[in-house]
């Protein structure tokens, strides 16, 4: 159990992940609630808050910032805003200075590089690129580090896909995606694929 400062202890941290730079171990920790991303020592100390993006999508204070996953790639820290305006934002983790940003709202399940949802995130460490579950639209769909498009990859109609793992084993890469409800909207589910 890590015990963290009594200003994040209320939070509702989605999605953990576990990277490091600098040479240590941090947890990123997004706060859909809290607009913002703690980014804490394996002991719970924080190191800093990265708060709602600066990017010009984010000025209207309507738009709402409610992050769900982040992914560390390279030098950048990426974060899904799953249940905000669905952008994917990332930031310099050694400067903490916003980079780029990428993606957006859209209710349709065929445009591509916009999401229903953009609720989780990850590298995919066989293709080199970020996949994003886009939970109504039951996809998962894959952009370079960058935000360029480059596929959307159908899950069976009715799965909400919440976020993608992958696990090497006996030199085959697999991939877990965890689903809020599962084909069919029966109950939560995983889909697994190699």
């Amino acid at each position: 159990i890590i015990r963290l400062p009594n200003n994040l202890g209320d939070l509702n941290f989605h999605s953990t992940k576990i990277g490091q730079f600098d040479g240590k171990w941090r947890l990123f920790l997004p706060a859909n609630d809290g607009e913002l991303v703690a980014v804490v020592s394996t002991e719970g100390e924080v190191d800093f808050i990265l708060p709602r993006p600066v990017f010009e999508e984010y000025q209207a204070p309507e738009v709402p910032y409610k992050p769900t996953d982040t992914v560390l790639a390279g030098g950048e820290l990426l974060i899904a805003d799953g249940y905000g305006a669905n952008y994917i934002s990332a930031v310099d983790i050694a400067t903490q200075r916003w980079a780029h940003i990428f993606g957006g709202k859209t209710e349709s399940s065929t445009e591509d590089g916009k999401f229903g949802t953009a609720h989780g995130i990850n590298f995919n460490p066989v293709h080199h690129h970020l996949d994003i579950a886009d939970r109504p639209h039951s996809r998962i769909q894959a952009h370079g580090t960058d935000g360029h498009f480059i596929g959307s990859y159908k899950l069976p109609a009715g799965a909400w896909p919440c976020g993608i793992s992958y696990a090497e084993y006996k030199g085959r890469w697999y991939a877990a995606i965890g689903c809020l409800l599962a084909a069919g909207r029966a109950a939560r589910g995983v889909i697994a694929a190699s």
